[in-house]
C-alpha cells in the first residue's frame, strides 16, 4: 500500500466502488512491518463486513458481469478463463459471496463454501461451480504450458494433446470438450442464477 492507511480507509468506506471492494477479499499483505500488516487486514475486514451488505453489491456485481462479458468473450470452446461459468467468471461468484458475508476467505474453494453459509449458494451449486472451477483450472494450467495463445487443439502435437488430456483426466478430446460443455454449462446456470445476466 502506497498511501496512509486512514486516507485508505476513508477511500474505501466513502468512495470505493464494489469492484475495489471485491478486490479486498483476495488483498494480502507481502511485506511490511508486523503491526502494519495486523492493521492493514483488521481494516480489511472491516471494509468486507461493513460493505459487503449495501443494498447495491448484487446489482454491481452483475453490472460488472455483463461488462466483462462484452470486454473478454471466449476466445474458443477451450478457453478455461473467459465466458460463462468459466473462471472468470467462477471467482466473481465466489468473491461477491465473500463480500457478501463480509468474511475474510481469500481462496476461491473457501469463498464458495461461505457462500453457502450464507445462504447466497446452495450445496449443488457450490459442487456445479466447483466441478467447473477444478476442470476449467486444469485446462488452463496446462494449456498455458503449452501456448500463450488462445488454446487451438488442432495446431497442438501428439505429446501437447497427451499431456492436456493427462492433465484433465480425460481420455480424448471429445470427452474433455464434452465435460468441458457440462461443467460450464451447469457453473454458468448457477452464476447467472445468483449474479443474473448471462456473462
Amino acid at each position: 500500500m502506497a498511501t496512509l492507511i486512514h486516507s485508505f480507509r476513508n477511500y474505501q468506506m466513502a468512495e470505493a466502488w464494489t469492484w475495489e471492494h471485491l478486490a479486498l477479499t483476495r488483498a494480502r499483505t507481502l511485506a511490511g512491518d508486523a503491526s502494519l500488516r495486523a492493521e492493514f487486514e483488521d481494516l480489511r475486514r472491516e471494509v468486507l463486513t461493513t460493505k459487503g451488505t449495501g443494498e447495491t453489491v448484487l446489482a454491481d456485481v452483475a453490472d460488472m458481469r455483463a461488462r466483462l462479458a462484452t470486454a473478454k468473450p471466449a476466445a474458443n470452446d477451450w478457453d478455461a478463463k473467459n465466458g460463462p461459468g468459466r473462471l472468470m467468471d467462477i471467482e466473481l461468484l465466489a468473491q461477491t459471496g465473500a463480500l457478501r458475508a463480509g468474511d475474510p476467505a481469500r481462496r476461491v474453494e473457501a469463498q464458495l463454501r461461505v457462500g453457502v453459509k450464507s445462504g447466497l449458494l446452495s450445496a449443488s451449486d457450490e459442487q456445479a461451480v466447483l466441478g467447473a472451477y477444478r476442470l476449467c483450472w486444469r485446462l488452463q494450467a496446462a494449456s498455458r504450458l503449452l501456448t500463450d495463445k488462445a488454446l487451438d487443439m488442432d495446431r497442438l502435437g501428439i505429446g501437447a494433446r497427451a499431456f492436456l488430456l493427462r492433465e484433465t483426466d480425460q481420455q480424448d478430446e471429445a470427452a474433455l470438450l464434452s465435460r468441458l460443455e457440462k461443467v460450464l454449462a451447469g457453473s454458468a446456470e448457477v452464476i447467472n442464477r445468483v449474479l443474473g445476466g448471462k456473462g
